[in-house]
């Protein structure tokens, strides 16, 4: 059973669902979405790329490098989140402004700074490996430059970390102008819509009361089964479920389709992308068949409409069907009649559902209708 510890923070025996609003690692998603191609733009900012021309020529040089250089930026979003984490653990503050973000930065040890940036947790490495190559480079095997390889020119290696300090305060500075110029505009577009995922994932997760469920919910690349989290992509991640304490979602407009996670101290980081052109575009009634849709679009929900179909059952029928506590399906009947997909009826001590058919049929005249308006 999921508890709601404090506003956007929900807890499951020793595990934790944050749900953060972070300036900073938006305005770093931001700075990557350039680095995406046109069919991979979800966003609905079309004219990011015209206001990111507005900076001064040397500043913008100086940010399409660091770009080019680590990964798209995806290396920086990783020390963006794990600010906003840290800052919650400390804080127990889910929300963090760009200020506040870039003093922490400032806070941050060049080990630590290293040892995240370089994507190290996730490689299996140690901070003790970090403060290794920060005293000497030499240190470091072939290897161990083979695998950092994968997100920094392996010449470029030693030279970035024997210059991690310059650099820290040289994207600090270039960040700062970036965000007074450009994003403080673009955030004050985007706050509503981000404020409105994160109410929506937040009560999805009440909803559901499971945690392991609602992880498996937040992305098609995203399987959860027998104790294991299972992240198809190009290298595949399997992460045992008891070795995640805390899971860290990050709203953003910026994300594009690529599942981007990131994995650190027995945290999981994900990114939860959101098109605002639906949100704002669609009207009343776009918005009302997408929360239908997106009910339907379950696979458990979807398994339980089939099951239903012209075929009442229980609660404890269905949880037995699908191999899921029945607090769990209850969890997802309630949401199925939230959108008045079932119906229910007591009969003697049970209360049996059933898909409502009539509504199912008006649901695709309705989506019909929608379209050729």
């Amino acid at each position: 059973m999921i508890i709601t510890d404090q506003k956007n923070v929900f807890s499951e025996g020793e595990k934790q669902v944050i749900l953060h609003k972070s300036q900073l690692v938006e305005a770093i998603a931001g700075l990557r979405s350039l680095y995406l191609k046109s069919s991979e733009k979800l966003h609905s900012i079309r004219d990011f790329s015209i206001e990111f021309e507005k900076l001064d020529e040397t500043v913008r040089y100086s940010l399409n490098k660091y770009g080019e250089a680590y990964s798209g930026w995806l290396l920086i979003m990783d020390i963006a989140t794990y600010i906003s984490c840290t800052y919650y653990d400390r804080t127990g503050k889910t929300d963090i402004s760009f200020e506040t973000a870039m003093e922490e930065y400032d806070k941050m040890d060049e080990v630590t700074y290293l040892y995240i940036f370089l994507g190290m947790p996730a490689l299996g490495y140690e901070k003790a490996d970090a403060a290794r190559w920060l005293r000497d480079t030499d240190t470091m095997s072939s290897k161990d430059r083979q695998v950092i390889g994968q997100y920094i020119a392996q010449k470029d290696i030693k030279i970035f970390i024997r210059n991690i300090a310059e650099l820290k305060e040289d994207l600090k500075e270039l960040l700062t102008v970036y965000w007074e110029k450009v994003f403080r505009r673009v955030w004050q577009e985007i706050e509503k819509s981000i404020d409105k995922t994160i109410d929506t994932a937040a009560y999805e997760c009440r909803m559901l009361g499971d945690i392991s469920q609602y992880i498996a919910n937040m992305h098609k690349d995203i399987k959860v089964a027998k104790g294991s989290i299972h992240i198809n992509k190009e290298v595949p991640y399997d992460i045992k479920l008891s070795d995640v304490k805390q899971v860290h979602i990050f709203p953003s407009t910026f994300s594009g389709e690529e599942l981007l996670i990131d994995i650190f101290d027995r945290s999981l980081v994900i990114y939860y992308n959101l098109n605002l052109d639906d949100s704002r575009q669609v009207g009343e009634e776009g918005k009302k068949l997408c929360k239908i849709f997106k009910i339907l679009g379950d696979d458990t929900r979807l398994r339980i409409a089939r099951l239903l179909w012209g075929s009442p059952a229980t609660t404890q029928y269905l949880a037995g069907m699908l191999g899921m506590s029945p607090s769990t399906v209850s969890a997802h009947l309630k949401m199925m009649r939230s959108a008045g997909l079932v119906t229910n009826k007591a009969v003697k001590k049970f209360v049996y559902y059933e898909i409502d058919q009539k509504a199912m049929a008006e649901l695709g005249e309705e989506l019909l209708d929608y379209l050729k308006n």
